[in-house]
């Protein structure tokens, strides 16, 4: 069983006769894991930690799921309710998958702080202007050397959205670090407007 998990139980956790909402259960328990640097298990395997501790879990009438018989000590005061988003890595990612992940993620605070480029920025362009943009970097990284002097600093491709003058090509590292911080900026620009979240 997860670390983490036998330690949600022993140190947050107490046998009650009542149920708990399984949602609010595993968002104490990756709030507990977040205040102690543990790292949480996915939703799907703490249902399946939960059944395998001899902890029912039953659905209610309206799709809400329950676990029997477990409650958390003082959560007010033992778990803080996190004030902001948290990233939850998935597993499979490599090193280097995290490492390109830091690069990205550091590209768009750059962008955001160092730039001004925020939020309300990126909603005023018109829909799809981030994603082209990040797209002719993204093309731009991944073309023959010998032919990416076709794209000099200011002289983009036809697929450009914006002045030529914001056409500032690097590396093919950084092109692709750069073009793809500009299509997570267009899709928290889409999520913002209302967009459905799709993995």
């Amino acid at each position: 069983m997860s670390a983490s998990f036998n330690a949600f139980l022993s140190g947050a956790c107490e046998g009650r006769d009542g149920s708990t909402r399984v949602r609010v259960l595993y968002a104490a328990y990756t709030a507990f894991c977040r205040g102690r640097h543990f790292l949480p298990v996915e939703r799907v395997k703490f249902g399946r930690l939960l059944t395998k501790r001899g902890l029912p879990i039953t659905m209610d009438s309206d799709g809400a799921t329950w676990v029997s018989g477990l409650g958390v000590i003082d959560l007010a005061a033992d778990i803080a309710v996190p004030t902001r988003p948290v990233l939850v890595l998935p597993s499979g990612l490599s090193g280097s998958d995290l490492t390109a992940l830091s690069l990205v993620a550091a590209e768009l605070a750059r962008q955001r702080a160092g730039e001004g480029f925020s939020a309300a920025h990126d909603d005023a362009h018109d829909p799809g202007d981030l994603e082209m943009a990040g797209g002719c970097y993204l093309l731009n990284a991944g073309t023959d050397e010998d032919e990416r002097g076709d794209f000099p600093t200011a002289k983009p491709c036809d697929l450009w959205p914006w002045e030529n003058r914001w056409w500032k090509p690097a590396s093919r590292v950084r092109d692709a670090v750069r073009g793809s911080a500009l299509g997570v900026a267009g899709i928290a620009a889409r999520l913002r407007a209302g967009e459905r979240a799709e993995g």
